[in-house]
């Protein structure tokens, strides 16, 4: 299954490395190449992984995303970034609603 994935993600790589080349030699990237065989790079032609492999990565890659993120994990994002600023705010406008009237009470 590694092996599978590997390979994958080196055909990934080296389709994004031929495309960079391409870009290059339109004169699209600033950086001229550096090595002398990236223009046999260029000539090569791209292996596309079978669907099956393509799926199975892919669900893979659902499930393992699935597991890392529970609930818990949205509800404490919820508390940490919406309800506990909201809170905070409240409970500062309470206080200082209490404590403008407890001044005004003391002057009359």
């Amino acid at each position: 299954m590694r092996s599978d994935l590997a390979r994958v993600l080196a055909i990934g790589v080296g389709h994004a490395h031929v495309t960079g080349v391409r870009a290059a030699k339109a004169g699209a990237g600033a950086a001229s190449p550096s090595h002398a065989d990236l223009g046999t790079l260029d000539q090569l032609s791209q292996a596309d992984p079978s669907s099956e492999l393509v799926d199975r990565v892919r669900r893979q890659a659902y499930a393992e995303l699935a597991s890392s993120r529970g609930a818990w994990r949205w509800i404490a994002l919820g508390w940490s970034r919406v309800a506990l600023p909201v809170a905070l705010a409240l409970i500062t406008v309470g206080y200082l609603r209490w404590a403008i009237e407890s001044a005004s009470a003391m002057y009359r």
